[in-house]
């Protein structure tokens, strides 16, 4: 194909917006549309190789290896050079688990399932999702998958009917398919939804369908000017309009994938918007910017500065520089050297280096991160986030509507304890407080508070469809029937984060509720507040009216997930302390604290107070002695949830009395 200026200028529109997006800057919330904007651009590009090939159009016929080839020398090394950087700085500067994930990510980046690896990790917005160094990888994962079925399809169609008009057909059956995937993934499984190739499939065949329809219909210019114009503000508002929080892909993602068409269809060379040089230079390095740049931004975030004035610019400054280096040394040097070679050389050059650090990885994962590369001291306050109860995976329910009920301690039991994750993370607390030969029933449930009647507010984060947090509150009712009524049930919720989200100071659903009762409330405004504390009060009485009921006040949050940053600034050589005021802490919860006080003089509900335990002088602490006293940012460690002991030991003082 000859080389279109419009299209390299696109290029530009694509990645600047993710990269603006990915660094935080204000007024790209929807920067991430940038990638549909890339796939769009590839599926026009691979179409206008293959198509003409095929029909006879261009005097070299079609061959798939060298399709293949052609791609791998585009993509691959560029691609080898990021992932040598990020293993050779994760040598000497991630602790072990890092370490071993880095090498999974890197392992599955080279080998293009890396959008497989990550949609079963973490969704794309996640705040774990902000740690994976490579992460931006998923979309060459996509793209690669394709590359590799798209020839075989229209190869098969061509062998078969010899029509244009069939393969025209196709790509628009595979259009209209993939896009109802998206749909119907998006409500099954998001995360897979945004991750995979049958939901991102028609945005590139979109781009496809634009190359078989050509151009001649746009004809007068006057109407490709129109369409044109069309396109550039469907992409704009794209990024000025949709956020985070936008379900994608699916009916929005129609609006940036058309403006590309769009674009592409006008096929201005000419245009002020894609042709000027400063947009002619971007699209020249936009892989190249797409592949430095988030690792910059990760590395930023590790070395907790992003939030500083000077690191957005710094690190923009870096991704421009880093990218100029790989485009001219490794992109432009290393094709021009490889395409000295004949293509059997090539494939052995590129296959051999990539298996290299294949194999590299894959060392790293077999010695789970090779824990001798640093001081012991460091690996000890990283393995902290592995401190969590042995049963935990068994006991702590995470879909459906019954909990296994596990048993902890002694046959006889003391207590139930019931809440969610932060109820999971003191059951064992509990237990060693309980009378001796005596234990606690576990019915913890992630992300399930204790509230009757909620409605689950479905996010593309969240993909786990059989959550029944509601459901579940009514089989513990039925369950208790069944337990003496003098035995206690201790609640611990986190129920601030239920109404304003998770406490992430960069986190965009601060404020945006979780659960929601008879009326769907966008942000937690003060009338929420108030539905959401009477019901919480509410709830506990319904189960204060049968049993003792002990409320656990709320544990305090760290800002930070505490092994993590603390290990890394000892890497760093910083002597990092995470605490939070006690008054800060609950000032959050006031309104949760209230509907527990609430339940304390309504029906007789006892308060539990952990402060003086984890906040002695006014100050919670996440550490203590040099270790974490939380496994990430805000559940407690089988370490710190130590310190509870005494408090819940005074729960069980009568029966130690008699």
């Amino acid at each position: 194909m000859n080389f279109r200026p419009d299209i390299n200028g696109l290029r530009a529109w694509a990645v600047v917006p993710v990269v603006l997006f990915h660094f935080g800057v204000a007024g790209f919330s929807g920067g991430f549309v940038g990638v549909d904007i890339f796939f769009v651009i590839s599926g026009f590009l691979m179409t206008g190789i293959i198509v003409p090939a095929l029909t006879g159009s261009v005097a070299k016929p079609f061959s798939l290896w060298r399709f293949y080839l052609a791609r791998a020398m585009r993509i691959w090394p560029a691609l080898m050079a990021v992932c040598s950087v990020v293993l050779l700085l994760g040598w000497f500067g991630m602790t072990s688990l890092e370490y071993e994930s880095l090498a999974k990510h890197v392992k599955s980046s080279l080998l293009f399932h890396s959008n497989h690896v990550y949609w079963r990790e973490a969704g794309y917005f996640d705040a774990d999702a902000h740690e994976k160094w490579l992460l931006h990888t998923w979309s060459l994962s996509v793209e690669w998958q394709f590359y590799l079925i798209l020839p075989l399809i229209l190869m098969l169609i061509w062998r078969l009917t010899h029509s244009q008009r069939a393969l025209h057909a196709s790509l628009w059956l595979g259009l209209v398919v993939s896009f109802g995937a998206s749909l119907l993934l998006l409500s099954l499984k998001p995360s897979f939804a945004f991750y995979g190739l049958p939901s991102r499939a028609w945005e590139m065949l979109a781009g496809g369908l634009v190359f078989m329809l050509g151009s001649a219909q746009l004809r007068p210019v006057r109407r490709a000017g129109l369409i044109e114009a069309l396109g550039w503000v469907s992409i704009v508002g794209s990024v000025l309009v949709f956020d985070q929080h936008w379900a994608w892909p699916g009916w929005f993602a129609l609006l940036p994938v058309l403006g590309a068409c769009m674009v592409l269809a006008a096929a201005n060379a000419r245009s002020w918007l894609s042709c000027h040089p400063v947009a002619q230079w971007l699209g020249t390095r936009s892989y190249s910017l797409y592949l430095w740049h988030w690792p910059v931004v990760v590395a930023l975030r590790y070395a907790d500065v992003l939030s500083e004035p000077w690191a957005v610019p710094l690190g923009l400054s870096v991704t421009v520089l880093l990218s100029m280096v790989s485009h001219r040394w490794v992109e432009t040097w290393g094709r021009e050297r490889l395409s000295r070679l004949s293509w059997q050389g090539q494939t052995s050059a590129l296959v051999g280096a990539s298996l290299l650090l294949v194999s590299i990885s894959a060392f790293v994962m077999a010695q789970r991160g090779v824990s001798t590369r640093l001081d012991p001291a460091i690996e000890r306050v990283a393995a902290e986030q592995g401190n969590v109860k042995t049963r935990r995976s068994e006991c702590l329910t995470t879909s459906g509507a019954k909990s296994p009920a596990c048993v902890h301690g002694g046959p006889q039991v003391a207590a139930v304890v019931l809440g969610d994750s932060h109820a999971d993370a003191v059951t064992t607390a509990v237990a060693a407080a309980s009378p001796t030969g005596m234990g606690v029933v576990d019915l913890s449930y992630t992300g399930c508070p204790v509230l009757f009647d909620t409605k689950y507010v479905e996010t593309h984060a969240s993909d786990n469809k059989d959550h029944r947090c509601a459901a579940f509150q009514l089989w513990v009712e039925s369950y208790l029937q069944g337990v003496p009524r003098n035995v206690p049930l201790v609640i611990v919720n986190r129920a601030a984060a239920y109404a304003l989200g998770p406490d992430y100071p960069f986190d965009g659903s601060l404020g945006r509720p979780v659960f929601y009762f008879d009326k769907f409330h966008e942000v937690a405004s003060p009338q929420y507040l108030a539905e959401f504390a009477n019901r919480l009060t509410q709830s506990i009485c319904r189960f204060a009216a049968h049993r003792p009921v002990y409320v656990v006040k709320p544990i305090p949050e760290m800002n930070q997930h505490v092994p993590k940053f603390v290990a890394r600034g000892m890497i760093l050589g910083q002597d990092r302390q995470v605490s939070r005021p006690l008054a800060e802490h609950l000032k959050r919860h006031a309104f949760v604290i209230k509907a527990y006080e609430d339940a304390q003089k309504n029906c007789g509900a006892k308060l539990l107070d952990p402060y003086p335990w984890l906040c002695p002088g006014g100050l919670c602490a996440g550490m203590d002695h040099g270790m974490p006293l939380y496994h990430d940012d805000d559940h407690l460690s089988e370490r710190g949830n130590r310190r509870l002991v005494p408090m819940f030991r005074s729960m069980f003082a009568p029966a130690r009395d008699l």
